[in-house]
């Protein structure tokens, strides 16, 4: 139990950082819900007593003055004191419902919303080590089982309130009786140790199976339309169906445990129930109010004592996916970036010396290896080479997306590193070839990507952009919603859209990885146009697999297998005999174009 408690412990403080206030209010009041819910209870059982002529020989003080009050009061007024009671219980109830409710949503609010940041703030490289279903699956189901149980510990917190009021009121009735719920209580705990023990097994295999399920959901929803092309939906099936078994599975053996815990809870609650009310009788001789206060209360404990060991139960099997998320925090704040400086942005050419990089296994082989290369400030440079040759690297190098193994890379001599690297991003604008869309509008989508972009800005970007018609087209032009990653959109639309999101930043630097690969001719063409009216504005990365894209650029840069092997101009390099570049166009003469 010392990893449960651990745990807990950390839970419960995380919880209590979000408001010590509101929780003690909810606590108290529980306590007043145990207290009013106690009198009634001690109100109403004398009074029954009473009239079926159940006296007792000795009752306590306090069923004494409940006793005495329908001769003080009446039994009118005694019974209205009673239904002010369970009034005055049930808004307290509702009241801590509220509270609770709040409290449980808002704490699972900050932790989702704390894990994001993390998760957003990582250096790029630790990241792309994840899966989005892993991070889709600790924001999403993880999440909402930490609500539930901070839920169930609200809700145990108040039951045990519950069974500490009746306790001692069987103390004060009568103390022999009282220590025998204690007794019995006890027995009951220790009883239960070996199902928390597995609870928190089972806890761990569902976030386990409950990972790979979104995984599975995600790889096969990605791949859905190549699954159709291959007439594979069969082995998707079979596949998704093996997983959810196994899910299924695993949630049947923890509702089996739990069963089978709470039928042996409650057998020996009713044996201790029923040898305590012998030992009442047989050997106390206890007679009337003392006996029925003193039934009630392990009656009355039975429904609360088996609730309050399932909600901890449920806690404990909550523990594991609270570790995970919490060591997820723990991993993504390791890696978190640094802040950039107070200071100038870097501006100036772009320069690498010596820069290599490698990605984490099982990738064998530096990605880019001792790269030389000066990148002059406003001009255009085009990286072409076949797959693999580390083109979209080089250029994450460039954006201060990764840091070099080796070597350095600078802007305006100032080398990007630590915080400098953030600032000099938030001043570049990156296409890739899969553009990133919100399932909003048109405005909304330009708005994410330059938040104080007015609507002139706006259309100037789309015009550039070779998009404008486009949105003059639709419904209701900037306001139109685009749908789920901009689904309306063609994919030179949604392509040439991004573009203009990232011309609406002004940037000092432009990269285009692939841009214009899912482009029709004349959309590239228009794209080409732009680019060359942006000559001399920003500096311009593109990257390229069509040749004909690359023509214009001020400088071309080969490479293959992350070395570069040739740069100059387009004619230049086509003019070499054996050159790389005019080996990669033979292999594409149909992207070159005239000439």
């Amino acid at each position: 139990m010392s990893v449960s408690a651990s745990l807990s412990r950390s839970l419960l403080l995380s919880l209590w950082a979000t408001g010590p206030r509101r929780i003690v209010l909810v606590l108290a009041v529980g306590a007043g819900m145990a207290l009013t819910e106690g009198a009634a209870v001690l109100l109403l059982v004398p009074l029954l007593a009473g009239a079926i002529g159940a006296a007792g020989d000795d009752p306590s003080g306090l069923v004494k003055f409940a006793q005495g009050l329908p001769d003080r009061i009446g039994l009118g007024g005694t019974l209205t004191i009673w239904v002010g009671i369970v009034i005055a219980y049930g808004v307290l109830a509702a009241w801590r419902e509220r509270e609770s409710v709040a409290i449980q949503h808002g704490f699972a609010h900050r932790c989702r919303i704390r894990l994001f940041g993390a998760i957003a703030g990582m250096e790029w490289q630790a990241f792309v080590q994840y899966r989005s279903a892993h991070i889709f699956h600790m924001l999403t189901e993880l999440q909402g089982r930490v609500m539930l149980g901070t839920a169930r510990m609200l809700q145990a917190a108040t039951q045990v309130l519950v069974v500490l009021t009746y306790l001692g009121m069987a103390l004060l009735v009568d103390p022999w009786g009282g220590l025998l719920v204690v007794f019995g209580g006890a027995i009951l705990a220790a009883l239960q140790m070996p199902w928390f023990r597995n609870a928190l097994g089972y806890g761990r295999a569902e976030v386990m199976v409950g990972r790979a399920v979104h995984t599975l959901v995600s790889d096969h929803l990605a791949g859905m339309q190549m699954a159709k092309s291959w007439g594979a939906e069969d082995r998707q099936s079979a596949l998704f169906e093996a997983s959810s078994d196994q899910i299924v599975r695993t949630v049947q053996a923890a509702a089996a445990a739990r069963a089978r815990s709470l039928l042996a809870l409650r057998a020996a609650q009713a044996i201790l129930v029923a040898g305590g009310l012998w030992l009442c009788l047989s050997w106390l001789g206890m007679r009337g109010p003392a006996l029925l206060l003193t039934a009630v209360v392990p009656i009355r404990l039975l429904p609360v004592f088996v609730s309050l060991i399932q909600m901890i139960r449920s806690i404990v099997e909550m523990l594991p996916a609270w570790a995970e998320t919490e060591e997820m925090h723990r991993r993504c704040r390791a890696a978190t970036e640094p802040v950039p400086p107070a200071t100038a942005v870097p501006a100036g050419p772009v320069v690498l010396r010596g820069v290599a990089f490698s990605w984490a296994a099982p990738v064998e082989g530096p990605a880019v290896d001792g790269i030389d290369l000066q990148i002059p400030e406003c001009s255009t440079t085009a990286l072409v080479g076949r797959s693999g040759s580390g083109k979209s690297t080089l250029a994450a190098l460039v954006l201060g997306l990764l840091v070099p193994g080796h070597g350095e890379v600078s802007v305006g001599g100032l080398a990007l590193e630590g915080g400098v690297r953030r600032a000099w991003r938030q001043h570049s604008a990156y296409v890739p070839q899969d553009v990133f869309l919100l399932g909003d509008s048109v405005r909304a989508n330009l708005v994410w990507a330059a938040p104080d972009a007015e609507e002139p800005a706006m259309w100037r970007a789309l015009n550039d952009a070779g998009v404008a018609d486009v949105v003059r087209r639709l419904p209701q032009g900037l306001d139109t919603a685009l749908g789920d990653r901009g689904a309306t959109l063609s994919g030179g639309e949604r392509q040439r859209l991004a573009i203009a999101q990232a011309l609406l930043r002004h940037p000092a630097l432009l990269v285009l990885d692939e841009a214009t690969s899912h482009l029709d001719r004349e959309s590239e063409l228009r794209i080409r146009d732009t680019l060359e009216r942006l000559r001399g504005q920003m500096t311009i990365l593109l990257i390229a697999h069509r040749l004909s894209t690359v023509r214009d650029a001020d400088r071309i840069v080969v490479l293959d297998g992350g070395r570069l092997v040739e740069q100059g101009g387009w004619e230049e390099l086509m003019s070499r005999p054996g050159g790389r570049l005019r080996r990669l166009a033979l292999l594409e003469p149909h992207e070159l174009g005239a000439g």
